[in-house]
């Protein structure tokens, strides 16, 4: 962490040393290939879900299970999102110079890639939100 711009950088602005001494490429090529990677494989599931319930035969079917799917597209999106954008901003503002928004707003999206997931998981996902209310001793599913 950084207190001048309240945000992790490789250089740690030390007087008389450039950024280029402190440059991490392995992290740089880490953030790319995890943020390309899950998007690639949250897309595929998402594909995979349409092409499953096209399989039917009956129209009408096939909507209502392509309607019944869209939360998992809502998961997949958000989560892919936060993650994208977090990974991308930190390559960024490590290698060129970020403005401060840009550098919280990366902040920010780090945080929510790391937090949101259960919340996003206990929103848009029955499956989990009925385990989650049994497992706590609420009784009947929703």
């Amino acid at each position: 962490m950084n207190s001048k711009h309240q945000s992790m950088f490789f250089s740690p602005f030390i007087p008389g040393h450039t950024a280029d001494e402190y440059v991490n490429w392995p992290h740089a090529i880490h953030n790319i290939a995890v943020a390309s990677c899950s998007c690639l494989l949250y897309f595929l599931l998402c594909i995979v879900l349409v092409g499953k319930s096209r399989s039917t035969a009956n129209p009408q079917q096939s909507r209502k299970k392509v309607i019944s799917n869209t939360p998992v597209f809502i998961q997949a999106m958000l989560i892919c999102a936060f993650t994208l954008i977090a990974a991308l901003v930190y390559v960024y503002m490590n290698f060129a110079t970020a403005p401060p928004v840009l550098i919280i707003a990366g902040q920010v999206a780090w945080q929510l890639s790391h937090g949101s997931p259960p919340y996003i998981y206990l929103t848009l996902n029955k499956t989990i939100r009925q385990f989650v209310i049994q497992s706590l001793g609420f009784g009947m599913s929703l």
